[in-house]
């Protein structure tokens, strides 16, 4: 599963340069690739720790970079990959976090955000692949 984080991030990273005509890229400036590269990087570091309370926080900022921009399917994106993290450490972590109630909410919120983000980008293959395993979830609850 670490690689398969590691190849998002990477595939997200050859997207992010130009995704905003304002902003030049490499340029800090608080714009759009420079937030969402740190949050990013807060999603490695919750993924990193495997701890809820990071991850609910990172989905926040991400929730804030999407509502800053709207027109841009890659906040939403990275909010299905935390939420589908959230899954996993709600039905599959350590014992005392398993919770079926919570990863079934979990699931609704990564199914949502990922159909927003495909509402925006129809193309993009690793929003569909998310979407797929978490509608296989969905059929065996």
């Amino acid at each position: 599963m670490r690689l398969f984080t590691r190849v998002v991030i990477i595939h997200i990273g050859s997207l992010i340069s130009g995704a905003v005509a304002d902003e030049s890229p490499g340029k800090n400036n608080g714009g759009f690739s420079y937030r969402l590269s740190n949050a990013i990087g807060l999603f490695d570091s919750a993924y990193d720790v495997w701890d809820e309370n990071r991850f609910n926080v990172v989905d926040l900022v991400f929730q804030g970079i999407a509502s800053a921009y709207p027109e841009n399917h890659l906040p939403r994106y990275w909010q299905g990959v935390v939420q589908f993290h959230l899954v996993s450490y709600t039905l599959f972590g350590l014992p005392e976090h398993h919770d079926k109630k919570a990863a079934n909410k979990h699931v609704e919120k990564a199914l949502s955000a990922l159909e927003a983000a495909l509402g925006l980008q129809p193309e993009d293959r690793m929003a569909k692949m998310g979407l797929r395993e978490l509608e296989k979830h969905e059929n065996n609850r």
